[in-house]
């Protein structure tokens, strides 16, 4: 293996490490446990913001040492976009937890909201998977279920919009789809990237 094989190797791990952070807080999101997830949240969404800039560190030394064309070069512009599009996502996961630690829960959330989130979850780990193995055909699956879970937030949105009352279930679940609304978005965006390096 070639030095410069090795130095993207220790990138790729370092994503996989900060994709597992952000694997964490999404079950932390499913199995809330009060303030032993907020307190868990904080602490992950900290550590994931070092480990986004230690793979800025790596790659921009990649950069300078090696002075990558073509594929390499792509890589390191996929590898930076990535690790930002995992720590975005990671504090939106933390600002689910919060509100869910100032609500007193997550039963106000409705299910099919909790359906969502599940879905970004799936997103996100085979978006990763795309970048770590590339698994391309897996792209436009990520895509279609943007557009399921935009779909999901829209209806909210026009819940909202018709209701007279709104009820404290519907504008938790709302506040909630925002987030994991962005956190789907935030999948396609590694998705497509991790394609560009496959390509």
């Amino acid at each position: 293996m070639t030095a410069i094989d090795e130095e993207r190797q220790r990138i790729v791990s370092m994503i996989q490490k900060l994709y597992e952070l952000v694997d964490g807080l999404f079950n932390d999101v499913e199995n809330y446990r009060g303030e032993e997830s907020y307190k868990r949240a904080g602490d992950v969404a900290k550590l994931a913001e070092e480990y986004k800039d230690i793979i800025t560190r790596q790659t921009t030394v990649f950069i300078a040492r090696f002075q990558p064309l073509a594929g390499d070069l792509i890589f390191a512009e996929s590898a930076l976009s990535i690790s930002y599009d995992l720590y975005r996502i990671a504090r939106y996961l933390r600002e689910i937890i919060n509100m869910a630690y100032g609500m007193g829960g997550t039963s106000a959330i409705r299910e099919d909201a909790m359906e969502a989130l599940r879905l970004s979850k799936n997103m996100v780990r085979e978006a990763i998977e795309v970048f770590t193995s590339g698994k391309t055909e897996v792209i436009a699956k990520v895509l279609r279920d943007d557009d399921l879970i935009d779909d999901v937030y829209h209806r909210y949105l026009r819940a909202l919009s018709s209701s007279s009352e709104v009820s404290s279930s519907l504008a938790t679940t709302l506040l909630f789809m925002r987030h994991v609304e962005r956190i789907a978005d935030h999948a396609t965006y590694i998705a497509k990237a991790a394609g560009k390096v496959w390509s």
